[in-house]
C-alpha cells in the first residue's frame, strides 16, 4: 500500500510534442492530456515515477503528456492539472510544501518537469479562498494548531508584488517575526496584522 504524502509534477518529456502526447505507459498515476486528467495506474500500487528520496513508496504523481522543455503547458492542461492536484491534496491532506516538480526532489538529478514549468506559480494556482473554505491554508495549519489564540484567514493576491496575502489576529507579539518569516517561507505570503 503505497503512503500520499506528495504529488510530483512532471512531463512526459518525449523528443517531439507529438510523441509526448502518443506516451500511454504506466509509469505516472495521472496523465494530463487535452485538458483531461487520465487515471493511468492503481494509485496504491507502489509508483514508478521517481525513485529518488524513495518516493515511489511515498508520492502521487501527475504527468503532462508533453515536453515542457519545449514550451510551457496549454492553460487547458494548467487548469486540469490544478484541479487534479486539489481533488488529491484534499483527499489524502497532503500540503502545499509537498507538491514538487520532479526535479525539486532530493538526490533527483532532472530537468522535469522541464523549463517551462513554473512550480512556484503552479503552487500558488492551488490557493484560493474556496478550497481552503475562507480560512490560512494549509500549509501553515500545522504552526497556526501551536497558537489557540491565533486567528487567520486568507485575503487574496496582491497585485502589486504578486504574492499571497494572510490577515492574522491575537498572535502573541514575542512570536510575530517569526510567524511572518515561517509564512513567507511557506507559501510566499505576507502577514497584515490586525487587532480584532
Amino acid at each position: 500500500m503505497r503512503r500520499k504524502e506528495f504529488i510530483i509534477i512532471h512531463h512526459v518529456g518525449a523528443k517531439t510534442k507529438k510523441a509526448s502526447q502518443n506516451y500511454r505507459g504506466n509509469h505516472y498515476d495521472f496523465l494530463i492530456l487535452n485538458g483531461k486528467a487520465v487515471q493511468m495506474r492503481d494509485i496504491d500500487r507502489r509508483g514508478a515515477h521517481c525513485l529518488a528520496s524513495n518516493m515511489n513508496t511515498k508520492a502521487l504523481s501527475i504527468s503532462f503528456a508533453d515536453n515542457l522543455s519545449l514550451a510551457p503547458p496549454s492553460e487547458a492542461d494548467l487548469k486540469e492539472a490544478s484541479k487534479k492536484t486539489k481533488e488529491l491534496m484534499k483527499k489524502f491532506k497532503i500540503p502545499i510544501q509537498n507538491i514538487l516538480g520532479h526535479g525539486e526532489v532530493r538526490f533527483a538529478k532532472t530537468q522535469c518537469p522541464g523549463k517551462y514549468m513554473d512550480m512556484n506559480k503552479f503552487r500558488k494556482s492551488l490557493i484560493n479562498t474556496k478550497f481552503y473554505n475562507g480560512s490560512i491554508p494549509c500549509t501553515v495549519i500545522n504552526f497556526c494548531k501551536l497558537y489557540p489564540v491565533l486567528k487567520a484567514r486568507y485575503t487574496g493576491q496582491s497585485i502589486k508584488n504578486d504574492m499571497f496575502t494572510i490577515q492574522i489576529f491575537n498572535a502573541p507579539e514575542k512570536e510575530k517575526m517569526w510567524i511572518d518569516n515561517k509564512v513567507k517561507e511557506l507559501i510566499n505570503a505576507k502577514v497584515y496584522w490586525e487587532a480584532k
